[in-house]
């Protein structure tokens, strides 16, 4: 099962990277963001929906979380606030 942080997710910091329109996944860059994009065209293909769960991103860096809850924790443990 995915862990609460997206697998593109990077530390705290400044924001760098992209993230998917489609599903708000953290991606490093344009090239990632395309083979993510790839996979996204693949499955629309075969028919599978396209929609994913809204995630709770955070707005000191590019991490996103599956809960309202473990994105305060995230914050107040790597953001001090």
């Amino acid at each position: 099962m995915e862990s609460e942080e997206t697998q593109g997710s990077r530390p705290a910091g400044p924001e760098k990277g992209v993230r998917c329109e489609l599903c708000n996944a953290s991606l490093a860059d344009e090239e990632e963001l395309q083979l993510h994009m790839d996979g996204h065209a693949e499955k629309a293909a075969e028919g599978e929906p396209i929609a994913v769960p809204p995630r709770h991103a955070c707005p000191f860096c590019p991490s996103d979380f599956e809960t309202p809850e473990a994105l305060k924790e995230h914050i107040g443990s790597a953001h001090g606030k």
